[in-house]
This record gives structure tokens, sequence and C-alpha cells, in this order.
């Protein structure tokens, strides 16, 4: 490292040095008149060189020479007083992810209200969004939209706002918001009495996952309402804790951000809870003034219990399957603006996906994504699909759930990853679960059969 000396340190250096050259000078002339003053006779031509410029020279020149030493050697003292820096401690590693055991699902969909049912209304055919009876385009006819018969509940509606009077709590949600937060109530009540099973010793981590255009105040008001719900079917308040908040934005994208993270912890029991509605006129008119009128709003609610698989097998008749550590990667261009060859990235996802659960390709049975009809991203899926996993039949092996449920936040990926564990345990082989509908992230992990050692 360099460095430069400011012009006042250099401006003092000139001073000194000038100073010391007048003295020499000063001293040496004085002295050779006076001695010339009093000697009979006019100095010689030698003399005058030699007292007038040769002796005060020489004496200014070892001055300067006495002056640059002395600095040099408090400079050296100076460096050698000051310690040497440590040196730099590397940050320590973050945890390591460790798997999953997806004990139970619960989920909200316009395709069903179990994970069964939804499962059978994907099979063959494809579901897909029906014209809504009640929202329309700028020229009056219906919209495409995958609307949700469990999504209007007036008990629950009113046996909430009785709890926000109760609490003191001051907040409103429009149509949307309220159709949402019905559908996680379904999930959170009809999850909370399978919590009861698990070890009591550990609390029970409550992670709510909800739309990132709600405010901070209607978030916190939903989380604590889910947090009485499931209090409600699964045992006192106090064993429940919320996980803190989390960047929703992101979350709402790709919610394997939130999992990945509770996959660190050594021993979990977590229920993840995601809800959202775009079944509104507010967001309607709103997607058509940003141009994304092509978006079909979707709306539903998901549930998935979590603990550690050792937790798991010691529960008696326990129906499970194991989500292996989860691989997340980001693209380095917008995908729904991007254009030429598809980037890699999806399928080295899949690939350390898969050597992290110890899984050949060829043994995946299906896969399961939230892939929706944006650009690109069927073209994507499918690429993978035919490389690596050939065996698979595009039809009846690979749902690309995001077709059929529109546009819903963090639902899409969440479900499929309820379907992953269903046909994980239904075919008792291991499916292959993409999240790749976000614009940049893209996650992979296998869920797989409990294995037997």
């Amino acid at each position: 490292m360099t460095s430069t000396s400011s012009p006042a340190a250099a401006l003092r250096g000139w001073m000194a040095a000038g100073l010391l050259a007048v003295l020499a000078f000063g001293v040496c002339w004085t002295g050779a008149i006076v001695y010339w003053h009093g000697r009979e006779g006019d100095p010689r031509t030698g003399e005058l060189m030699f007292y007038l410029f040769i002796l005060p020279g020489t004496l200014l020149a070892g001055a300067l020479l006495t002056r640059k030493h002395l600095g040099d050697t408090s400079a050296s003292a100076a460096a050698r007083a000051v310690p040497a820096p440590a040196p730099a401690q590397a940050e320590p590693a973050p945890p390591a992810a460790l798997p999953l055991a997806i004990i139970a699902t619960a989920v909200r969909s316009p395709y069903g209200a179990t994970v069964e049912a939804l499962a059978g209304a994907l099979a063959g055919k494809p579901a897909r969004p029906a014209l809504d009876p009640v929202l329309v385009d700028n020229a009056g006819y219906p919209i495409a939209t995958a609307r949700c018969g469990d999504a209007v509940d007036a008990d629950v509606l009113s046996s909430f706002a009785t709890w926000l009077l109760e609490n003191g709590i001051d907040v409103a949600f429009n149509d949307a918001g309220s159709r949402a937060l019905v559908m996680a109530t379904h999930v959170a009540t009809e999850l909370a009495p399978k919590a009861v099973t698990l070890d009591d010793a550990l609390p029970l981590y409550l992670a709510p996952v909800l739309p990132s255009g709600w405010t901070r105040e209607q978030r916190h008001a939903a989380s604590l309402w889910l947090q009485h719900t499931v209090a409600q079917g699964s045992g006192p308040m106090a064993r429940i804790e919320l996980v803190p908040a989390v960047d929703t934005d992101m979350v709402d994208a790709v919610p394997a951000l939130l999992l990945a993270g509770l996959a660190t912890r050594p021993a979990v029991k977590t229920m993840v809870i995601a809800c959202a509605s775009h079944l509104g006129e507010e967001t309607i008119q709103q997607w058509r003034a940003s141009r994304r009128q092509d978006t079909v709003a979707g709306e539903g609610a998901v549930g998935l219990l979590l603990v550690d698989p050792t937790q798991a097998a010691a529960i008696d008749g326990a129906l499970f399957a194991v989500m292996a550590p989860i691989q997340s990667g980001r693209r380095d261009t917008d995908a729904d603006t991007s254009r030429g060859p598809l980037p890699p990235l999806l399928a080295n996802l899949a690939r350390d996906a898969l050597a992290a659960a110890q899984c050949e390709p060829d043994a995946v049975a299906m896969i399961v994504a939230d892939t929706s009809a944006r650009p690109g991203r069927m073209l994507e899926l499918i690429g993978y699909a035919g490389a690596a996993t050939s065996q698979l039949d595009d039809q009846e092996d690979i749902i690309a759930f995001g077709h059929a449920s529109g546009s819903c936040g963090a639902v899409p990926a969440l479900t499929a990853l309820a379907l992953a564990r269903h046909h994980a345990c239904a075919r008792n082989a291991p499916v292959l679960w993409i999240a790749n509908d976000d614009a940049y992230q893209r996650c992979a992990a296998v869920v797989h059969p409990p294995r037997t050692r």
C-alpha cells in the first residue's frame, strides 16, 4: 500500500531546509567577516571560496543528512511498535442443510380440497383455468381464472372479526385477501391435529408464507390468527412459535428459500402455510396497467408439516416422504425477457439434487414442478426431462402445476411439493420437485420414500 504526503507536510519540510541553509551560511559568513576584519591584508581567493561556500555547504549537507537519518530511524521504530494486523478469520460456513420429512399436507385448490383429489384432477388430461363468473376484461368478456370453491366461508370471517376485536387489532382485508385468509384457516385447522402426535419436547414452529402485496400490519394479524387457529387444535399457544419474518418478496417467488433455512436445524417441527388470491378487480386492473393481462389469476392455500426423518420414523404408522436438501441458484438474466439458448442452471441444480439424495436419474418416477405458461418455462422443464430422465412420459409422469393453478404467489411451488410427497408415497419411488416459474430463481429437490437400513 502506497502513501502520499499532504501539501502542508511538504511545505513544512521545505521551510525547515531553508532555515538550516540560512543558519549555516549566516554563521559561516559572520565568522569569516569577523576573522578578516581583525587581520591585516585581504583574503585570498581560496579562502573566500572555502569560508563563503564550501564550509557552509558542508555544514548544511551534514545537517540535512543527520535529520533524514533520525527521521528514518524514528519511522522504523514506530513501524515496529505497531503490531501487524491479525490475519482475517474466515467466516464460518453456513450449516449444512439436512433432509426433512414431510409428515402431512393439506391443500385448498380450484381442483380439490385434498392432495388426493388434486392429483386425480391433474392425471391424464391436465386441468386448466376456466372462464370466471365474475371478473371480465375491458370488453366485458369473462377472463380465465383458477377460482377455488373453498375460498368463501362466512363463519371463518366472523370468527376472525371477533378475534380481531377481542385482541384490539385494527386491520382490514379486501375481498381477495379475505379469500386467501379463509383458505389458510382451513389448511391450519386441518393440519393442527396432526401436530399433536409429534414430540412434545419440541415447540411447533409456524411459518406463514403470506402474499407480498399485504401490508406489514396485515401479515402480522394473519400470522397471529393462524397461530391462534393452530393452537385450538394442537395444544397450548406457548408451544407454538412464529418463525421470524422473512423477505416476503423472495418467499412469494420461491418458498424453497424458507424451506432450506428450516432444514439447517438439527431438530425441527415446523408447519409451513402459504396462501394467496389474485381474484379481485383491483389486482386485475393493476395487471392491465402493467401489461400483465395475459397472466392468469389464481388462488389457493397449502400447508406442510415438516419434521426431521428420525422423528418421523418413530411415529407408529406414519406415512411420510423425505425431502433431500434443496439445491437453489439464480439466473443472470430475466427469464421473461431473455432470448437465445437456455442456461444450464436448472439441469445443474437437478443433477446436484439427485446427488444429494444419492439417487440416479433413471430411478426418478416423476417430475412435479410449479411451471406455468410463462415464456420459456415449459421449454426449460421439458428440455431437462428429455435429456436427463428420458424414461418419463410427458403426459403421465411430468406435472406442471403452474399451468393449472394460475398466478398465486408461493402456493404453486409448495403445492407441487405436496404433490411430490403424495406421488413418492403412492409410487414408492423418488420424485423430482422443481421450482422454475420465477424469473430468476431456480430450485430442485428429490422427494423419496423413507429408506430402510
